[in-house]
């Protein structure tokens, strides 16, 4: 099974399960299976087709362009942590039993390449990290997740909405709006805490420091400007 997070501007609305071997039709029409309301966006815009092996999306109206990562297609196969976009919505695919599924910018070399950017770097040297260009990336506001096996890991905030957790589980969202970034349940029984407190059903602006848990993961946020001078401390189990 794979997901598509629907999001406008970077504030989530509905998520979207797709079973295997199956096609789902995204437009503006009521038939379609995800139906976006816009006028940027084609009565039937693309499709997505999923099989046992892969899910390909496919652009359904030349005078509508379909984006992945930044970049048009006509015909893609598509891969965890993928952005598409239509009209001025995003749709952020994940794939099953992916675990902390990031959704973030692609590099510009990665853009290029049609692959979204992903850390691949060991827990506890994410600050020294490099981006597929060899420099290193400026730090921005993130996560970093100080329990269970991706102890140490750091994930850049680096994209109007980043998805944390276990597809299928617990998991969240955390949208990045002009007054700052908000933190809401996409999936599981009981939603996120923020410095031990249930956030519930509503979106919780995060403050620099506050200690985050989704599920049996804890992190601690780190507010870009609030710690622009100091990048988050590598930790080591």
């Amino acid at each position: 099974m794979v997901k598509l997070c629907l999001a406008f501007k970077g504030r989530p609305i509905q998520a979207h399960h797709l079973e295997e071997n199956s096609e789902a039709t995204i437009g503006s029409d009521p038939g379609c299976t995800i139906v976006i309301d816009s006028l940027a966006v084609a009565p039937r815009h693309a499709k997505i087709i999923t099989t046992s092996r892969n899910a390909r999306i496919i652009s359904l109206d030349h005078a509508f362009p379909t984006l992945v990562n930044h970049n048009p297609v006509t015909d893609h196969r598509l891969s965890h942590g993928d952005i598409i976009q239509v009209g001025k919505h995003t749709l952020a695919f994940s794939e099953d039993n992916q675990a902390l599924g990031l959704m973030r910018n692609p590099s510009p070399a990665r853009r290029r390449a049609g692959k979204p950017f992903q850390n691949t770097h060991p827990p506890g040297m994410a600050e020294e990290a490099t981006d597929a260009a060899g420099e290193p990336p400026r730090f921005e506001s993130c996560v970093q997740i100080v329990s269970g096996k991706h102890f140490g890991r750091v994930v850049p905030l680096d994209h109007g909405l980043v998805r944390l957790g276990y597809a299928g589980q617990a998991s969240a969202i955390i949208a990045h709006r002009k007054d700052g970034y908000y933190l809401s349940h996409l999936e599981g029984k009981a939603p996120p805490r923020v410095n031990g407190e249930s956030i519930g059903e509503q979106s919780r602006r995060l403050r620099d420091g506050d200690k985050i848990r989704i599920g049996n993961v804890r992190m601690i946020f780190h507010l870009r400007g609030a710690a622009a001078s100091r990048a988050p401390a590598a930790i080591r189990a």
